[in-house]
């Protein structure tokens, strides 16, 4: 049996009522308004929450309430404002208003079956309507750590079949065929094919030459935080090319846009704004629920010319910062890990710790996720407009970024947008002087101006390293992305301080 509170308009109550009652269910509260649903989920903490996806009841207070009470939510969609309303807000389970009592009991207890696989009930007594083995009665609901673990186990056992050893000698059927590539090239990314540590059998051959790509969840991947101070340095650009540059090396990327000032990944790679992105994984990790199942739910998938790169999308709306909170976003950074082999981060253009002066309470903080980032990540990519103005502002919050990483971070600094017709003749020689000189910067990578290419990938929706892979800003995008994964082999190309 469950307990049940219901937030949901009349007729979608008169309708589903009855057959709450049926089922053996309780219903602890009926409610309407998201002021009273807060009141209610706080004090009454029921195991189901079925609520109407109107703004005027579904909004982000009443969301993080059913998180913090650990309910699990069920969003009632009657029109399309409310559907939009839902996947703002990144609710997973959403179901049509119209929908029977049986259908939502279904998905509440998650044991839909296929067909032709199981009976209606199942052979575990787990079915709708079944009595629970434990005792009499209807079915109950599962906590959230019971449903997580029959997910997990679930899929687990639909691989077996296809996880078993395979054939000695037999290619693998569903395997790529190896990328055309010049000869005598070294694969820059061939060492990320072996976990760390992992020495190769005796008598196998080495193969350099042939890279394997790390598995997703193998193990606990690399995370590289992009950053770049105010007055727009190309951080997001550098940050999405980065991301399909690894992808086209054959390295499971995730890439997360984590700008508390609003995000700009999700139209620059045409994923829709209602996409449940960054903030639905926040709130899951504050709630302590984000697993893989739940990690690979909320995540966009852009298909770029070399593979799939998989997206976070970040606030639309600049007012929901408060949702990326510091300790939800090392949490998602945690299981980004353990998804993927490179995480990349769109981080905020500040660094500033204001909040901390004007209030002892803890509060949100606006700079948190950023922060976060930073602290947390191995390797942090600093951007400066290739300009005077660009170069001032850079070496003025430079200082702030040596504070905000973690001990033994790198940091690749990263000239963007350089052209000789702002700075002069030489003008890589003079921007490595300036940053020398004034902020003790003895390297930096100069990413040439690329109007045309930069124009095309708006236009097309795509990263400027896809629609020109062999500019020179290409090139050194892979040489960058080596330098921040660390596997440079001897012989790869290495970061150019010239941009002929």
């Amino acid at each position: 049996m469950a307990r049940i509170l219901l937030a949901v308009d009349f007729d979608v109550e008169e309708r589903l009522l009855e057959g709450v009652i049926v089922s053996g269910h309780e219903i602890v509260d009926r409610v309407a308004g998201a002021d009273a649903l807060v009141q209610a989920v706080a004090g009454l903490r029921p195991d189901l929450v079925i609520v109407q996806a109107g703004p005027e009841t579904l909004n982000a207070r009443s969301l993080a309430a059913c998180d913090a009470a650990g309910s699990r939510a069920i969003a009632l969609t009657a029109d399309d404002l409310e559907r939009r309303n839902a996947l703002s807000l990144g609710v997973v389970d959403r179901m049509d208003a119209r929908s029977e009592w049986v259908d939502i009991e279904a998905v509440a207890l998650r044991t839909r079956r296929e067909p032709e696989a199981s009976p209606p009930g199942g052979e575990s007594g787990e079915g709708l309507g079944v009595p629970d083995p434990a005792g009499p009665g209807p079915a109950r609901l599962r906590s959230r750590r019971e449903r997580r673990a029959e997910e997990r186990c679930g899929r687990v056992r639909r691989a077996a079949p296809e996880d078993a050893a395979p054939v000695p000698g037999a290619p693998a059927l569903d395997a790529p065929g190896p990328a055309r590539r010049r000869p005598g090239r070294p694969r820059p990314f061939a060492a990320l094919g072996r976990r760390s540590g992992e020495v190769p059998a005796a008598g196998a051959a080495e193969a350099p030459q042939d890279p394997v790509p790390q598995e997703e969840g193998s193990g606990r991947g690399r995370v590289l935080a992009v950053w770049g101070p105010h007055g727009a340095p190309g951080r997001t650009t550098v940050a999405l090319a980065l991301a399909t540059v690894l992808v086209g090396e054959g390295i499971g990327t995730t890439l997360l846009d984590a700008d508390p000032y609003g995000g700009a990944i999700a139209p620059l790679l045409g994923i829709a704004d209602e996409a449940p992105g960054l903030a639905a994984a926040c709130r899951l990790a504050g709630a302590e629920a984000l697993d893989a199942i739940e990690f690979d739910r909320v995540a966009s998938r852009a298909k770029t010319p070399t593979g799939e790169l998989r997206v976070l999308s970040g606030i639309a709306n600049p007012a929901r910062w408060p949702e990326l909170g510091g300790a939800r976003m090392r949490g998602v950074l945690e299981r980004a890990r353990h998804e993927a082999a490179a995480t990349v981060v769109d981080t905020g253009f500040s660094l500033e710790r204001d909040e901390e002066l004007l209030s002892d309470m803890a509060g949100p903080r606006r700079n948190a996720a950023t922060h976060a980032a930073l602290a947390d990540c191995d390797a942090a990519i600093a951007v400066a407009d290739a300009t005077p103005l660009g170069i001032q502002r850079f070496l003025r919050a430079y200082p702030q970024l040596l504070d905000a990483v973690g001990p033994g971070t790198r940091i690749l600094v990263v000239a963007n947008r350089v052209r000789g017709a702002v700075t002069g003749v030489d003008s890589g020689a003079q921007i490595r002087q300036a940053l020398r000189r004034f902020g003790g910067i003895e390297r930096v990578a100069l990413l040439p101006h690329e109007p045309k290419a930069a124009d095309r990938a708006l236009g097309e929706a795509a990263s400027l390293t896809d629609v020109a892979p062999r500019s020179r800003f290409a090139r050194q995008l892979r040489a960058l992305a080596v330098e921040a994964m660390d596997a440079r082999p001897r012989g790869a190309a290495q970061l150019s301080d010239t941009v002929s």
